[in-house]
């Protein structure tokens, strides 16, 4: 019960600080991953996308 709420809060505490206000969606995610997979990426390499709604400061 009590890491349910602690769970709970903490994310509200996550979502009140990401500018989207959420998490992100599996679709969304897997449109990324299927870029990352394709042709269209072959000059992208090292890099750390982070897919996180903004709440990592650049």
């Amino acid at each position: 019960m009590t890491s349910e709420l602690v769970a709970e809060d903490g994310m509200k505490r996550y979502y009140e600080r990401n500018p989207m206000h959420r998490s992100g969606k599996v679709p969304e995610l897997a449109k990324l991953v299927a870029w990352l997979a394709s042709e269209e990426s072959t000059y992208v390499n090292a890099q750390n996308i982070a897919a996180d709604g903004g709440i990592t400061p650049v």
